[in-house]
């Protein structure tokens, strides 16, 4: 198929990274934009023409529809964007490599989440990425809760919160706010893979405002890999953290203050729960350590699998 490839995003700076799945006789198209946005549409076959939605990293999810033709004879493509409420972005981009890229490169998605009638999709459970972190979705309102505890270089463990207010293309893409107390807060995007996996982007910015593709190689500000269901997880579980999707500090401390006033048993409850966690944790990187890259910065996970056929990428 023509349009896998990489392709230079004429928007945010970047790359765009295109894979292409059969379903039948019909193609469907993903593709990664600079690392901070997700696109899935259908491919007409006879005239190369690329139809779909777009989303991007953060609460505030930037999202719309493309309309983009591809160009043999020139490896170049051309049209449009069109963000809600309406704004379009006339685009035409030249093709830099007509490699296939890696799954985890361009999030593609199983086949059978592709087709008409997808299997029942949920982020719903227990995943490790280098960090711990605990998803779960409101069945009745789709909304997307988590919790996570993230281990710095120096043994330290930071506690945060995830934040996705909304769900797209049949509840498989969720984007939405990272946040560590008032130290640290990002935007990030989430596609499935399967029921067992998602891919994962996050950038260290508050909003899609402040991004700056520039930062791409640094290991402070982005990371991008694939998150490995290790188990189930409820509600309370995944709001544990809360506290800290709270706007101002006061309200934080004050929020933390609370809920460290639970009895003595709740208490000695989360210290072990913690403890248990961090051996977990220290578990999996040792029985595993062939398998991961190492990320020494905020949030950036010590990514790995022991399926083959699963492909992680990070900033190193």
């Amino acid at each position: 198929m023509d349009w896998e490839g990489t392709y230079n995003d004429p928007i945010y700076g970047g790359s765009i990274n295109v894979c292409v799945t059969q379903l039948g006789s019909s193609f469907v198209g993903q593709g990664v934009f600079s690392e901070v946005g997700y696109m899935r549409g259908t491919i007409d076959n006879s005239t190369m023409l690329w139809t779909g939605n777009f989303y991007s990293a953060g609460e505030e999810v930037k999202q719309g529809t493309f309309s983009l033709t591809f160009d043999a004879g020139t490896s170049s493509f051309g049209g449009s964007f069109t963000e809600k409420p309406g704004i379009t972005y006339s685009v035409n981009s030249s093709q830099t490599s007509s490699v296939t890229p890696a799954d985890v490169s361009c999030f593609r998605t199983d086949a059978a989440y592709l087709e008409s009638t997808p299997p029942e999709a949920s982020f719903t459970g227990t995943y490790f990425v280098g960090y711990d972190s605990v998803n779960y979705v409101d069945p009745t309102q789709s909304l997307v809760s988590g919790s996570y505890l993230y281990y710095y270089d120096d043994g330290t463990a930071a506690p945060g919160e995830l934040s996705h207010t909304v769900l797209y293309e049949n509840g498989q893409v969720t984007a939405g706010n990272w946040y560590e107390g008032t130290t640290a807060m990002g935007i990030e995007i989430w596609v499935l893979k399967n029921d067992t996996a998602f891919y994962e982007s996050w950038w260290y910015c508050p909003r899609m405002a402040d991004f700056d593709y520039s930062l791409v190689n640094s290991v402070d500000d982005h990371a991008i890999g694939i998150a490995l269901k290790r188990g189930a997880a409820t509600e309370t579980q995944s709001q544990i953290n809360s506290c800290y999707i709270l706007p101002w500090e006061t309200e934080e401390t004050s929020c933390l203050g609370s809920s460290s006033s639970s009895s003595s048993t709740d208490s000695n409850m989360n210290g072990l729960s913690i403890a248990a966690i961090t051996l977990f944790s220290l578990f999996l990187v040792f029985a595993n350590g062939m398998f991961f890259w190492y990320y020494s910065s905020k949030k950036a996970p010590l990514s790995f699998s022991t399926d083959s056929d699963v492909e992680l990428q990070g900033k190193v």
